[in-house]
């Protein structure tokens, strides 16, 4: 049996990650074979507790560039 690991997972859902295509593929082809797989459920649960932290920090430097461009639009120095 096969455990796929919480990188496999997160490198397969990230497209920008230099993993992605590999982890995809493997992905697929575990899905499509004949090979027993399975997820971890502590593996499920680190995945999207990632995705979730990854998600927070992306939404926080979007608002730090949100109130940065406001000041420089206020004439303001724009600093952090």
């Amino acid at each position: 049996m096969i455990a796929v690991d919480t990188n496999v997972l997160t490198y397969a859902h990230r497209v920008e990650s230099e993993w992605h295509g590999e982890a995809a593929a493997r992905l697929v082809a575990l899905g499509e074979g004949v090979e027993r797989w399975a997820l971890p459920v502590f593996c499920i649960t680190e995945f999207m507790r990632e995705r979730h932290f990854y998600r927070a920090l992306i939404r926080k430097a979007d608002e730090r560039f949100d109130r940065h461009l406001a000041r420089l639009a206020d004439g303001g120095e724009g600093g952090s």
